[in-house]
């Protein structure tokens, strides 16, 4: 969806209607099939022990989800506030199984305090931001800025320069299947493409002019910039090895 989301919110309204509406009817179809099939309808399994014990296996791909978006907390404030973030977690949930637990005034009074105590701390923690790590091992890939990006620019040679964030799904299919590949970044090497990196995993107003700039309201954005030219060729949201081969073995 987040491709399609953000193509639309860079086009017209009728365009950004027409776009949730056809989402609205993907998700809506399922259970528009069932209502006016009865052949479909009487294809599902009927109703049973079976659908509590598949609630509970839906929950080990919420958990998973919640380790990876800890995961990339602690990319944003450390592993301090990450540690603070998953206590308070904690500290809520002890805060309803004991309101559940008990009934008298102070029991619940003990509850209550826990869950707001715990929530006013993961607040805070929230607010902090730590400068993202960056991946110094390719020596070619440097650090966006509006600076690097014009001297790399004025120095003569193809640019490539891409905006991700670790919290980006999209981004980082992208760049396994397709921008850190071997043929991919040999073409790099032979042609000698300069490669820079905008991280918004922490979201700045730098990079978030940028994006306005092309029209998007997130990431992913790809540009590439041919020798000498000063505008960018914007690249499609969604990567595959072949089109970036077609713009870097052009050069």
């Amino acid at each position: 969806m987040a491709p399609a989301i953000g193509y639309a919110l860079t086009q017209p309204i009728p365009v950004i209607f027409f776009v949730f509406s056809m989402l609205a009817f993907g998700l809506a179809l399922p259970f528009l099939a069932l209502s006016y099939s009865k052949k479909l309808a009487q294809m599902m399994p009927r109703p049973g022990a079976w659908m509590e014990k598949v609630k509970q296996g839906l929950a080990f791909p919420m958990l998973l989800t919640a380790a990876w978006l800890l995961y990339v907390y602690d990319l944003q404030a450390g592993s301090q506030s990450a540690l603070f973030m998953l206590v308070s977690a904690i500290t809520i949930s002890f805060g309803v199984w004991l309101y559940q637990q008990t009934t008298n005034l102070i029991g619940r009074t003990i509850a209550v305090a826990s869950m707001i105590g715990a929530t006013v701390i993961a607040i805070s923690v929230s607010e902090t931001k730590q400068q993202v790590p960056f991946n110094e091992d390719n020596s070619k890939e440097l650090r966006y800025s509006e600076e690097t990006l014009a001297k790399t620019i004025g120095e003569g040679g193809p640019v490539f320069v891409y905006f991700t964030a670790e919290w980006c799904i999209t981004c980082k299919v992208n760049e396994q299947v397709a921008l850190f590949t071997d043929e991919v970044q040999e073409a790099i090497m032979l042609n000698e493409i300069s490669v820079i990196k905008g991280d918004w995993t922490n979201r700045n107003a730098e990079i978030a002019g940028i994006l306005a700039k092309h029209g998007r309201a997130g990431v992913p954005l790809y540009l590439y910039f041919d020798e000498g030219a000063k505008e960018p060729k914007v690249l499609p949201e969604i990567l595959t090895k072949d089109i970036l081969l077609d713009y870097f073995l052009k050069t």
